[in-house]
This record gives structure tokens, C-alpha cells and sequence, in this order.
């Protein structure tokens, strides 16, 4: 009986542990009561969390692509919130971007980030393709049509899917899912 708690506990602790390595999100470089933002700028970076989405309103390092916001921020209304509960669990792109951004969640834990990208998807294939790279992740390509290419990426413990689809002649969707 002892043997079977035990092995349980440590199942359990692999598996909260493995939970922190999902994907990260930052929107802190976005000042979302400024109306005037038009591009959100996209950079992949690696944390705790593992693989992290950062949003800005300045392109920096880790830059791969745009996202067009500027009539998304112009609708948004921070006052529409109760900023002590918004700010706790920080949903604030989410909101603010519901046409170009969807985030999954469990709690404090990112599942999956989807992003719009006002790109084409031979740009934004190409620059994910050499950020992952440039971090250190093995990237294996499955590739599916024309339109959509899908992506292993693991460093270590850490494994994500990457899906990239062709939305349009200028807009790429790429999803992010950690498994």
C-alpha cells in the first residue's frame, strides 16, 4: 500500500511539475488605455513558464510578427472592468484583442495562444522557424496542405504543437498549444 501512495505522489509531482512548463504570456509592453497603439509586435522569449508570448507596442529582440490592434484598442474600455480582479488574473489582451488573440487557461497556466499575424505566412513561418531555433528548441516539421503547417517543437521536458495557417493573401493564424 505504501509503495502505491508513493508512486502516486510522484505521478502527481511529475505532473505539477510538468505543468509549469506550458507557454508564458506577456502583454506588459502594451499600454492599453492608449488608444493610439495601432500594432501589437510579437516576440517569443523563454521563461519559467517555458515558451513565452510576449506583446509590446515596440518591436525588440525575439520579434516575428504583427498583429493589427489599432481598432480593437480604439473600442476597448479599461473602466468596463473591475481592475483589482482584472489586474489579478491580467486577461487584459484577451479583452481588449478578441479578433486577433485567444488565450486557453487554467488558472495562472497558458494551454494554448492563438494569434492573427497581419503578415504573410511565408514571413511568419520563417521568422517562428529561426526565434525557435535561436532559443534552442528542435523544431520537426508535419507539414499538412499548402495552407497550414504543423510543428513539434520540444527543449527538453517541454513540448509544444505550433500550427500555422494561411487565413488570407496578408494574414497568418499560428497557434501555439503545450502538450
Amino acid at each position: 500500500m505504501r509503495s502505491l501512495i508513493r508512486y502516486l505522489l510522484a505521478i502527481g509531482v511529475v505532473m505539477t511539475l510538468g505543468m509549469t512548463l506550458a507557454l508564458g504570456f506577456d502583454e506588459s509592453g502594451i499600454d492599453f488605455e492608449d488608444e493610439d497603439v495601432s500594432t501589437a509586435y510579437v516576440m517569443l522569449d523563454r521563461g519559467a513558464e517555458g515558451l513565452t508570448v510576449v506583446l509590446s507596442a515596440a518591436k525588440a529582440t525575439g520579434f516575428v510578427a504583427t498583429m493589427d490592434v489599432e481598432d480593437e484598442l480604439a473600442d476597448y474600455d479599461v473602466d468596463d472592468f473591475d481592475s483589482a480582479t482584472e489586474i489579478s488574473s491580467r486577461p487584459w489582451a484577451p479583452r481588449a484583442f478578441p479578433t486577433v488573440l485567444e488565450v486557453k487557461n487554467s488558472s495562472t497556466v497558458f494551454h494554448t495562444i492563438r494569434m492573427i499575424h497581419d503578415e504573410s505566412m511565408t514571413t511568419v513561418m520563417a521568422a517562428y522557424l529561426d526565434r525557435l531555433a535561436a532559443l534552442g528548441y528542435e523544431v520537426t516539421a508535419e507539414p499538412l496542405t499548402s495552407n497550414i503547417e504543423a510543428y513539434t517543437v520540444t527543449q527538453g521536458d517541454e513540448t509544444l504543437r505550433m500550427v500555422i495557417t494561411r487565413k488570407g493573401g496578408s494574414t497568418t493564424a499560428v497557434t501555439l498549444t503545450a502538450l
